[in-house]
């Protein structure tokens, strides 16, 4: 593990789990009692609300301890065992090793929320598409969505090509 890996990592986690934190406390307070706000011909729509659940609340039905299990319990183990491959793979891409920090980032930002929050995630972002539009999500749902696409990208683009960090 050299000091740019590791920097590289620590800075995208802080930027990740920061910036999703900051836009849910701005969220909590001024949303909730707001109506929904369209902006850019309501492409983009401002909405509060709090999921029990996963993506598209799967689970938000289920018993409380099955819930706190699997949203907290199982997402805090499946987190840090990912932030150790990241830390200890040294044949990982940078653009992997960044990918997989954003996807840390954002689940340690989502689960920061179940802990503080009574196992509930703040969300609050809509995209709009004419008549389609996107389950509502917040900032920490759109870095671990990107940090996937980074990882997609690069192997799609790489064919299978490793390339290691420079030391």
């Amino acid at each position: 593990m050299t000091w740019f890996r590791t920097s590289i990592i620590l800075l995208i986690l802080t930027c990740c789990v920061g910036c999703d934190q900051m836009t849910k406390q701005y969220a909590r307070e001024r949303l909730p009692a707001s109506p929904t706000v369209g902006m850019f011909s309501d492409i983009v729509v401002f909405q509060y609300t709090e999921n029990r659940g996963a993506a598209m609340s799967f689970g938000a039905d289920f018993p409380r301890t099955v819930r706190l299990t699997l949203f907290v319990g199982m997402a805090a183990v499946i987190l840090l065992s990912i932030l150790g491959l990241v830390l200890w793979q040294n044949s990982l891409s940078l653009p992997v090793v960044m990918g997989l920090s954003m996807i840390v980032g954002g689940g340690f930002g989502n689960l920061l929320d179940r802990i503080m929050n009574h196992g509930r995630v703040i969300d609050f972002m809509i995209l709009r598409f004419g008549r389609y539009q996107t389950a509502i999500f917040n900032g920490a749902d759109v870095a671990i969505t990107a940090g996937l696409i980074l990882i997609l990208f690069t192997i799609l683009l790489n064919s299978g090509v490793r390339r290691q960090i420079p030391s």
